[in-house]
């Protein structure tokens, strides 16, 4: 230990921040007067503490102090041994942090081997497939719901004839994670609902196809069913999108339903398709509301090719679906599968529709709350 023989406050200073030894062993590297007072060892109020710690480590004061007033204090053995042990433990704590802080440092900068874009595609429909099928408030419960209203509607209209028909609506949303990327997400999320649509529409559709007396025959049915499993579809994709840009749930289903409700209102059912106002309302609301393709695609495959055995028109001929079509003005100039086409384009659009959405909320998202925040 350097020792100044002058008390001057510049000279304690420098002892103060200077490093000790003692018996060749180093004792402490920061201000003294904290180490020293943390090892039991405090500077007296009016003493030099150049002087107390050169009396507290120095072995020629140890008569002293036995025969001084501090009869308490420890020998000069005594407190090198415990200034030595705490200043390795302090030591060695110091190199744990510095290693961990130069372990965090490196960690980030070390990019782990990422599962490639199929991997995390299986595996997420893996996961979204086991999800569906365990939670019941995700299909099973609308599964049962969609099968009570069918069974509703078809005893309502039991064996109805040749004189009237009906449709049904439904929609969901669904939200997305952010520890994988969004184009896997939108495709396993489009894949692992599939089927539990399609489950909702066979075996309810059966039951209202079969109970109101619809055209028989396997073509017709499987026709129904892909019409009310695109619509369905259309609607998820439908809330995705809104679900995206209005993250608050009530508000997002209120507009999700107005939506709806516009494109319902301009399919041509409440009002003909001739008697609709041209601005807005037909163009270009009748052409991009997706109720018309599915509404129309259900009345060909009704009426197309079917005749009413006991009416007649106004020349004495059977009454046939053609009529009925040219009745409720049906654009006659493709086939119902150009509709059903037309849907399930429809459905890609949504998706890619959510996705880009997905995508411009990551890019914009954070640079939008940043200028929020300054506002």
């Amino acid at each position: 230990m350097g020792v100044s023989d002058s008390p001057k406050l510049d000279k304690n200073f420098l002892f103060d921040s200077a490093s000790s030894t003692a018996g060749g062993q180093a004792i402490g590297c920061w201000r003294h007067s904290t180490f020293f007072t943390a090892n039991g060892c405090p500077c007296p109020l009016r003493r030099n503490p150049s002087d107390h710690y050169l009396r507290i480590i120095n072995k020629d004061f140890d008569e002293e102090i036995k025969n001084g007033p501090s009869l308490k204090s420890p020998s000069a053995a005594e407190a090198i041994e415990t200034l030595v042990n705490s200043f390795r433990s302090l030591h060695n704590l110091a190199a744990n942090i510095q290693a961990m802080r130069t372990e965090n440092d490196v960690l980030p900068l070390i990019k782990e081997r990422q599962a490639g874009f199929f991997t995390k595609l299986l595996v997420l429909i893996k996961r979204s497939s086991v999800n569906m099928h365990r939670d019941i408030g995700y299909y099973w419960l609308r599964f049962a719901i969609f099968t009570f209203v069918c069974l509703s509607i078809g005893s309502i209209f039991y064996n109805i004839g040749d004189t009237s028909m009906g449709s049904i609506q439904v929609f969901r949303k669904e939200r997305l994670n952010g520890h994988y990327g969004a184009t896997a997400f939108v495709i396993s999320n489009t894949l692992s609902s599939a089927p539990f649509l399609g489950l909702m529409c066979i075996i309810p559709g059966a039951i209202i196809y079969y109970m109101t007396g619809l055209q028989r025959g396997m073509d017709h049915f499987i026709y129904f069913v892909a019409v009310l499993w695109a619509s369905i579809m259309l609607v998820e994709g439908l809330m995705m999108v809104v679900a995206v840009m209005v993250p608050d749930i009530l508000l997002g289903i209120a507009i999700g339903s107005g939506i709806q409700a516009l494109l319902l209102l301009s399919c041509g059912f409440f009002r003909f398709p001739d008697d609709l106002p041209k601005p807005v309302w037909k163009y270009p609301m009748y052409f991009i509301s997706y109720h018309k393709y599915g509404m129309q695609g259900l009345y060909k495959n009704e009426f197309v090719g079917l005749t009413f055995g006991d009416q007649m028109n106004r020349n004495g001929l059977l009454m046939g679906g053609d009529h009925v079509l040219k009745k409720l003005q049906v654009e006659m100039g493709y086939s119902k599968w150009v509709d059903l086409a037309i849907l399930c384009a429809m459905v890609i659009i949504y998706r890619a529709t959510f996705l880009a959405m997905i995508k411009l909320t990551e890019m914009r998202g954070p640079i939008i709350k940043c200028r929020w925040m300054k506002v």
